[in-house]
């Protein structure tokens, strides 16, 4: 319960000293804290007890406090509205942004600058009337971008003769990158030591546990499957995200399918788990849902047990979609923790069905075999010694 204590000193506390940073603000209630036991910073109490107005006399040492009702200027640049965060599927990026004026007199002229990656400073200004409580989107020159690269714009806007109060309010950074672009089928059995970066994005919001890679040989041909660790995630509704590369299906006539396996036990309790699969036609732009399922609907076997892991092939459930209408797709598969039980995934197709059938029947004809080649070396080894021929 001290969150939200803090989290009200700071705002009183930056609405009376909005030039104030956020380290002026943690470095006034850290040193005029009450003290509550040894004398000094300890492990039981920390610094003390928070004392909002004797962090205000703190900074209204270094700082003129604000009237709070008295209205003065104030620039905003409320979003970078392209690029969109993380990914991009174009080679091209128009960088677009909006400004809002949150002050009394009229924006006739805006300065912005800009950085990439923190190099090739730029500026331009824009001209105009902008209006109090008006907003206006402004672009900045194109810029190309290259696959599996991490770019970061930063933009700063000012006003020229204007001393705003809150300063802070005035820039915003946009970390992006180049979604990767493969040509479909698209096949994913997960038997890599890790995530291809190449193949998949993975978003964890709260950058707790997410999406990993788990040793299971239940399934036919495989050893390792995707899982999301519901069972022991203590973050209730959080969302983790697996989202595939721009995938291209091409304009064939054929059908286009999505496959893919999953398994999960269905465990009672207050929440509920949830598992969907969403589909982009717009480079993440906007998603439709192709399946979303939760608690015992979600459920691939009635055997009860807790940190579920699929011991056999009956305990997975194969989904198909038709998604003959798409030729480029992003496909995300989204966990939602209820912090019941494990969720995995395997075998993911993306393609015409005719590949698929090309794709299993290679597949089927490799096995593998325990001490195969140590069995034959030493076969080998023993007609040598015997000084006898044969032919393998």
């Amino acid at each position: 319960m001290a969150a939200p204590h803090v989290s009200g000193a700071c705002l009183l506390l930056k609405e009376a000293f909005p030039e104030a940073s956020g380290a002026d603000i943690l470095t006034a209630l850290y040193f005029t804290a009450s003290d509550m036991g040894e004398e000094g910073e300890d492990n039981l109490y920390g610094m003390g007890l928070i004392n909002c107005l004797a962090a205000f006399n703190y900074l209204a040492e270094s700082f003129t406090p604000a009237n709070p009702h008295e209205l003065t200027n104030d620039l905003e640049l409320t979003t970078i509205i392209e690029p969109t965060q993380d990914i991009h599927c174009s080679d091209m990026v128009n960088p677009l942004f909006a400004i809002k004026n949150n002050g009394i007199d009229v924006i006739n002229t805006i300065m912005v600058e800009w950085t990439l990656n923190g190099l090739n400073g730029e500026s331009q200004v824009w001209n105009g009337a902008l209006a109090p409580n008006e907003s206006v989107e402004l672009s900045l020159p194109s810029f190309t971008i290259e696959e599996d690269s991490l770019y970061e714009l930063y933009v700063r806007a000012i006003v020229p003769g204007w001393n705003e109060k809150n300063v802070y309010n005035n820039s915003r950074s946009q970390r992006f990158k180049k979604l990767n672009t493969v040509l479909s089928p698209f096949v994913e059995d997960f038997e890599a030591d890790e995530f291809d970066n190449t193949k998949w994005t993975i978003h964890n919001p709260d950058f707790a546990q997410t999406w990993e890679l788990k040793a299971n040989a239940s399934l036919q041909n495989s050893l390792q499957s995707a899982r999301m660790r519901l069972f022991s995630y203590s973050t209730i509704g959080e969302k983790d995200y697996l989202q595939s590369p721009n995938i291209d299906l091409g304009s064939t006539d054929e059908e286009k399918f999505l496959h893919f396996t999953y398994a999960y036990q269905y465990r009672s309790g207050a929440n509920e788990d949830s598992l969907m699969v969403e589909i982009s036609s717009d480079c993440g732009m906007t998603y439709n849902t192709l399946f979303s399922e939760d608690g015992a609907n979600l459920s691939t076997t009635d055997t009860l047990d807790t940190n579920f892991q699929p011991e056999h092939p009956s305990h997975w459930e194969k989904i198909t979609f038709n998604i003959s209408a798409y030729e480029n797709v992003i496909v995300r598969f989204v966990s939602v923790n209820g912090k019941r039980n494990n969720i995995y995934l395997d075998n993911i197709s993306i393609g015409v069905q005719e590949d698929f059938a090309i794709s299993e029947q290679t597949k089927s004809l490799f096995k593998l075999f325990p001490n195969l080649l140590a069995t034959s070396l030493i076969f080998v080894g023993k007609v040598l010694e015997n000084n006898h021929s044969v032919s393998i």
